[in-house]
């Protein structure tokens, strides 16, 4: 593959993944993103608490430094959606997550970290509804390849 934007690709081709980011482990810093996708800093309200300030980026680095635990009043919020830890494996690198009507896997390599979500009202090519499965098979075969090219 060529760019980071080539893997970006792969994890969505057939229809695996809904959307997919992969970003330096060190900074969070974009390495490539499907379209249209960012690690946002907005305001977000919470019932009974107002509004609290959300800046993606931090809040899932934060997340992955405490083993896969979010601290932000918001919560684990990736392109708006908010997740909720499903299993966090330090020792694989791995991390799933839930959201309403779909989820998300996250693995981490020496250099980058690499996400991929899926949601069941997305198709895949096979015309099966998008899943956790598919989407967690993908997202952990391009950590394997990133990790034994020294990434």
């Amino acid at each position: 593959m060529g760019g980071w934007g080539d893997y970006v690709e792969y994890l969505k081709q057939d229809g695996i993944c809904e959307n997919a980011h992969i970003l330096s482990i060190d900074d969070g810093s974009i390495w490539a993103t499907s379209t249209g996708m960012t690690m946002a800093k907005y305001d977000f309200e919470i019932e009974g608490e107002g509004k609290v300030s959300v800046d993606e980026k931090e809040i899932l680095l934060a997340a992955l430094k405490n083993n896969g635990v979010p601290s932000h009043k918001a919560g684990l919020r990736i392109d708006n959606f908010k997740y909720y830890s499903v299993n966090y494996d330090d020792e694989r690198k791995t991390w799933y997550l839930k959201k309403s009507k779909g989820g998300a896997c996250i693995c981490m390599t020496g250099k980058c970290i690499i996400f991929g979500s899926w949601s069941q009202d997305c198709k895949m090519t096979s015309g099966a509804s998008q899943n956790g499965g598919e989407c967690n098979k993908r997202v952990e075969e391009l950590q394997k390849m990133l990790s034994d090219a020294g990434f």
